[in-house]
């Protein structure tokens, strides 16, 4: 690897470069801090690509990172450094899981699921987690 900047006034662009290719990684300068900004990155390194997303995560970023690997694909959703919900796509097999922990797993045989059926999915996952809280509340109140 090598590494290099250019910047303006507003912008620094760190430079990594790999064998073939060159990252440029757009930094937002801030009075205090900076900020990665892209609408999009394309990385290709696994190292790379392994150290942005511990970036995001321990400096409490935002982002969609998708990771395409030999087998699944995998779109992860980031909020805050946490993660919100994690899409893991397997040929016409999918698995949809949220940080609560509610998962929807279904294969598409040619029928994919409508929005509005995934939606009502996660609308019952939502008042199962409700009626768990509301038992817990319930035995709390009980104990005291």
């Amino acid at each position: 690897y090598s590494l290099f900047w250019r910047y303006d006034s507003k912008t620094i662009y760190l430079m990594i470069e790999l064998e073939y290719s060159v990252h440029e990684l757009p930094f937002i300068r801030n009075t205090e801090f900076l900020t990665l900004s892209a609408e999009c990155l394309h990385i290709y390194d696994d190292v790379l690509a392994s150290a942005l997303e511990k970036l995001l995560q321990r400096e409490r970023g935002n982002a969609i990172v998708k990771r395409v690997t030999d087998g699944p694909l995998y779109i992860t959703s980031y909020q805050a450094g946490d993660i919100e919900s994690m899409i893991e796509i397997d040929g016409s097999e999918k698995v949809i899981m949220n940080r609560n922990g509610s998962m929807i797993q279904y294969k598409d045989d040619g029928k994919s699921l409508e929005p509005k059926t995934i939606y009502n999915m996660m609308n019952l996952e939502i008042d199962y987690v409700l009626m768990e809280l509301h038992e817990a509340l319930l035995d709390a109140d009980e104990s005291q």
